[in-house]
């Protein structure tokens, strides 16, 4: 499913893509399994030519396009495939060699500048992650 994917997503961004990833829960490893959608980071090259807003709506036209069940969300455009709600995050890569990108955030018209890689490295890392599984099954856990 991801392959296919992953094949569409950069028919559209062309030659502005750099990677697409895993984000999200599964990334850090706190994914309720079952309930889980699969987020999609879509890191675009610096020097894309487009906005933010531009790249956002591009993204939705294109999997509309493309036959796909679609729906703007706050940061992501949610795509329905074989079933499965994917998430996808497009955003540009800040200059420079960081890892730092700005995504467009939809209801507030503005952006923000995230760290995905560095942001997955901490929750993995926090030594915290059963604690956050058991909170997103609502269970109360005391040490």
């Amino acid at each position: 499913m991801i392959n296919p994917l992953v094949q569409l997503i950069s028919d559209w961004a062309g030659e502005y893509l750099n990677d697409v990833y895993l984000s999200g829960s599964r990334a850090k490893g706190t994914a309720i399994y079952l309930s889980a959608d699969i987020d999609l980071f879509i890191s675009l090259k610096s020097t894309t030519d487009k906005t933010l807003s531009e790249i956002y709506d591009s993204l939705y036209r294109y999997f509309n396009y493309k036959g796909y069940k679609v729906s703007k969300q706050n940061v992501s455009i949610g795509v329905n495939i074989a079933g499965k709600q994917v998430d996808l995050v497009p955003a540009t890569k800040r200059p420079g060699n960081t890892n730092y990108h700005s995504f467009y955030i939809s209801k507030q018209n503005t952006w923000t500048q995230t760290n995905v890689i560095e942001h997955i490295n901490k929750v993995e890392n926090y030594d915290r992650l059963f604690e956050i599984f058991l909170l997103k099954h609502g269970v109360i856990y005391t040490n």
